[in-house]
């Protein structure tokens, strides 16, 4: 099928690069919105993935007095105290970008709405349609519908 790039823009989640692409494709009535995220190796992925189940499993939050976005805040605040040092650990050679980076990833990813906090985070989105488990995610984008 022939595709045509219509926009490509920038945005940030924390301060997570995201590359936003949308193009149209011959034969379909409407245009496709894709999310690049960071560019990392499967081998750099996977040790995400054992430093987020390690964290996960090992933390322990009193979440009955924590309500509200204060709370939500403290919570996150001491995740993301472990979590670098975990990550400092993992990747010992890393500079402070690089683990706040990845501290970054796996906060947004492991809390609230995991990758669909990225979307939250385009503004030039109006609407955002799950329709369930293992199916694409449909957005409204405002210029491009």
């Amino acid at each position: 099928m022939e595709t045509k790039a219509i926009d490509s823009y920038k945005i940030y989640s924390e301060k997570i690069p995201l590359q936003i692409h949308i193009y149209s494709q011959r034969g379909q009535p409407v245009p496709f919105y894709h999310l690049s995220l960071l560019n990392i190796t499967p081998e750099t992925k996977r040790t995400i993935e054992r430093i987020r189940n390690d964290i996960i499993t090992g933390l322990s939050f009193d979440i009955s007095q924590k309500q509200g976005k204060q709370g939500e805040e403290e919570i996150k605040e001491q995740f993301r105290e472990k979590l670098s040092a975990l990550i400092e650990g993992q990747f010992a050679g890393a500079d402070q970008d690089t683990v706040e980076l990845i501290t970054d990833y796996i906060i947004t990813t492991s809390l609230g709405l995991a990758e669909l906090e990225f979307l939250l985070n385009d503004q030039q989105l109006e609407e955002i349609v799950i329709n369930g488990a293992g199916i694409n995610v449909w957005v409204y984008h405002k210029k491009y519908g």
